[in-house]
């Protein structure tokens, strides 16, 4: 995408002025440039000691386990949530929900270990002010995985969310067809696979 690029471009000149570019930067330069480039410039990025006070701070804050049962089950809830006002509102509605909200379940696991284990989700990337400050070592520091196990959880139930509102949309044009049975499922497969922009917007 151009705004993608555009920031690429921006940290490409940053660090052509000589400052430092954050995990999100180089992130962006790996994603638009190749692995390569961006290896070569995180080899390169010194860690000051403000860095490292902001990352030790940042893993003790959420390194009990409180911080993350609050978060899984604020997102578990969440979910739920809307689906009993859904049942309420809508009541046909909600059985979709239910289901894509499972099927986003593997693509969910993939990103959040995905992130665990690379420390960066390009989605969030893009937007640099939100990257984390991290020490070297990657997932192998313990110190790192606070933070990656938190954003991985985020990101794990985002894409779940998302899938559940995209094969809601689904069932609701599969639906509109007067499509039942094995043609309702396929349908709603098809348009998972190659949603409209309608119902990306939507979901």
């Amino acid at each position: 995408p151009a705004f993608t690029r555009r920031n690429a471009g921006e940290a490409l000149e940053k660090i052509l002025n000589g400052q430092n570019p954050t995990l999100g930067e180089i992130a962006l330069l790996e994603h638009v440039f190749g692995p390569e480039m961006a290896k070569a410039i995180a080899k390169k990025v010194p860690q000051g000691g403000g860095r490292l006070i902001q990352a030790y701070t940042y893993a003790n804050m959420l390194s009990g386990p409180i911080s993350h049962e609050k978060n899984f089950l604020g997102n578990v809830l969440g979910f739920w949530q809307e689906v009993a006002g859904t049942a309420v509102t809508a009541p046909k509605d909600a059985p979709p929900l239910i289901a894509g909200w499972f099927a986003g379940l593997p693509r969910g696991a993939r990103r959040a270990a995905s992130i665990i284990q690379n420390g960066i989700d390009l989605d969030s990337a893009s937007k640099l002010e939100m990257v984390r400050t991290e020490f070297r070592g990657g997932w192998r520091n313990p110190f790192n995985l606070p933070g990656r196990l938190l954003a991985a959880s985020d990101a794990m139930f985002k894409n779940m969310g998302f899938e559940a509102k995209l094969y809601q949309q689904a069932a609701k044009e599969a639906k509109a067809l007067g499509l039942s049975g094995d043609d309702y499922l396929t349908k709603i497969a098809e348009l998972r696979a190659q949603p409209t922009e309608t119902m990306v917007e939507a979901a």
